[in-house]
């Protein structure tokens, strides 16, 4: 197998994070012959992947030089993880399958005449939630060549115990740049608890160029003891906010999955989520959290008061997300998916 993508070790977010998941189970399960990542450097790749990955620093010369050596070898399948790149996939035609992995984001954005076409004409495609699968067959995939393959990940847990008499937590990670994670909801909802006389405090992890704005809107709000915007923040110090929170909350409408969910389930923690995107695919209504309507703030408030509120609810529905996790979300259990997707791949024509 060969495998192309943009980036996967040195940069952040979901799909690098998917990439990290996905190459390192590749390699130990000996399906991986090469692979380039376009925006990386060879110094970035663990030791596991060294041997098979090379990197283009960011370079369309690099990629193009890649490609031409590439793509005329025989080789049982050839994946990429972005659409962008089905052209290459396309002219690989020594390939025996060519598959593209299907997130969001990247189906929301104009896409070129050349490359739908090349998409369309691809073997199978790697959808990370049912929300992705949705997104392909609105721009006219085949629905008979979609596979439906949930993310998994093997989570640290933070160390730190929870202080009795704290104030409950609220916690929201994600970038602030992003007009569909649903923060500013979040900010209205904390508006309308402090209101109400509710006690909590809200930390918002992540950056983003309108940080600043946001910390001015709490001080012209006057929820500068509420809310709290803590910028980017390293693993370690994310660990210790997912171990100290109560509550988390990330009423996005966008989420291609939403890894962060597992990291809250992981960590025992109720989630707020909306009803739109791939949430409500991993967030359980009343189960392992509580779905609301996308930008509906007041409901945003009355689900987070009730949270807060209600210790047993809370601490039955962050049991229930643990299970969950433990159950579907591990990094073996991708695998496992992977494994079943990569045969029903090569056996259908």
């Amino acid at each position: 197998m060969m495998f192309l993508g943009g980036s996967a070790f040195a940069s952040l977010g979901g799909i690098q994070t998917f990439n990290r998941t996905l190459l390192s189970a590749l390699a130990r399960n000996e399906y991986l012959q090469s692979g380039f990542l376009t925006n990386e450097e060879q110094s970035s790749f663990p030791e596991l992947l060294k041997d098979e990955l090379s990197g283009g620093s960011g370079s369309k010369l690099a990629l193009l030089n890649w490609a031409a050596k590439h793509v005329l070898r025989p080789t049982d399948l050839i994946l990429t993880d972005h659409l962008n790149y089905s052209p290459i996939l396309l002219a690989s035609i020594f390939a025996r399958k060519k598959v593209v992995t299907l997130h969001a984001y990247e189906m929301e954005l104009p896409i070129s005449s050349l490359r739908l076409m090349a998409l369309k004409r691809m073997d199978a495609y790697i959808c990370v939630s049912e929300y992705s699968k949705r997104l392909g067959l609105a721009l006219g995939l085949d629905e008979e060549k979609m596979h439906v393959c949930y993310h998994g990940l093997d989570i640290e847990l933070g160390a730190v115990r929870k202080d009795a008499c704290q104030v409950p937590t609220i916690l929201f990670v994600g970038r602030l740049d992003r007009h569909y994670k649903g923060h500013d909801h979040l900010i209205e909802a904390s508006a309308i608890m402090k209101n109400q006389g509710v006690k909590f405090k809200m930390v918002f992890a992540g950056g983003g160029q309108r940080l600043e704005d946001f910390r001015n809107q709490i001080a012209i709000m006057g929820l500068q003891s509420y809310v709290d915007f803590r910028g980017f923040v390293s693993d370690e110090e994310l660990k210790t906010l997912y171990a100290t929170a109560d509550v988390f909350a990330l009423p996005s409408s966008g989420e291609g999955f939403g890894l962060v969910y597992l990291e809250a389930m992981a960590h025992s923690l109720p989630c707020l989520a909306v009803n739109a995107g791939a949430a409500p695919e991993v967030v359980l209504d009343q189960e392992t959290g509580v779905c609301v309507e996308y930008g509906d703030v007041d409901a945003i408030a009355k689900a987070l008061q009730n949270l807060i509120e209600d210790t047993e609810l809370r601490v039955k529905l962050g049991k229930n997300g643990r299970l969950r996790y433990e159950q579907h979300f591990t990094v073996s259990a991708f695998e496992e998916r992977l494994s079943n997707l990569f045969k029903e791949i090569r056996i259908r024509s």
